[in-house]
């Protein structure tokens, strides 16, 4: 019997023509992070950019804009007036955190991205919660070399912590962020002593062994 064989099928990604899209739909690949400019002139690209910054109001799109604007223009001087308006926006907790994220790593303004998380952490003084002092300890963590302030952060979520949840958040952050092994035991005795916590549930002595080899 003869074989006959499958033909080849080419699947081929469609290519976006952002100049056909609307502003809000331009602004969607902006803030998914999938905007291409390839096959664009500068003056379509700047125009587009101009059409999605005048429908911008929220933090997260002009972030992703400013993103753009450094990893595909190298244009810092908007990238900064983005992330301008995009701290003027600011009006939740995580929205510090995520904005010093941004600044700190793309902008590499270090100043800049402690002064938002002093901000966050201003925050979670006054309303505090383990989780909230933890994302700040991880940005300390991923863009400071100061190990003081880093673990303070995360002893004030381990002050606060009260469930498993937290706590597992917490021992991760330590071990993968911080890399403070000594610490991270003393989290891991400490979530097996609450209450209702299923014995040596956080016992992570082999993935201790397993880092260290």
């Amino acid at each position: 019997m003869k074989n006959i064989q499958e033909p080849d099928i080419e699947f081929v990604n469609e290519k976006i023509n952002h100049l056909e899209k609307t502003p809000e739909e331009n602004l969607e690949y902006f803030r998914s992070e999938q905007f291409d400019k390839e096959g664009l002139t500068e003056t379509e690209i700047m125009q587009i950019l101009t059409d999605c910054i005048n429908i911008s109001n929220d933090v997260n799109s002009f972030s992703n804009i400013a993103v753009f604007c450094i990893e595909k223009l190298s244009n810092y001087t908007l990238a900064r007036e983005m992330f301008q308006k995009a701290e003027s926006l600011i009006c939740e907790f995580y929205e510090y955190p995520d904005l010093a994220f941004s600044i700190l790593k793309h902008l590499k303004d270090l100043e800049w991205g402690l002064k938002l998380l002093e901000k966050a952490k201003a925050i979670a003084d006054e309303y505090p919660k383990a989780i909230r002092y933890i994302v700040i300890a991880d940005e300390y963590c991923r863009f400071t070399d100061d190990k003081v302030k880093c673990k303070e952060l995360y002893q004030l979520a381990e002050k606060y912590a009260t469930t498993t949840r937290e706590y597992n958040r917490l021992i991760s952050s330590v071990l993968d962020i911080m890399n403070d092994k000594e610490y991270y035991m003393e989290l891991v005795d400490k979530a097996n002593l609450l209450e209702g916590n299923p014995s040596r549930m956080f016992d992570f002595t082999a993935l201790l062994k397993l880092i260290d080899s």
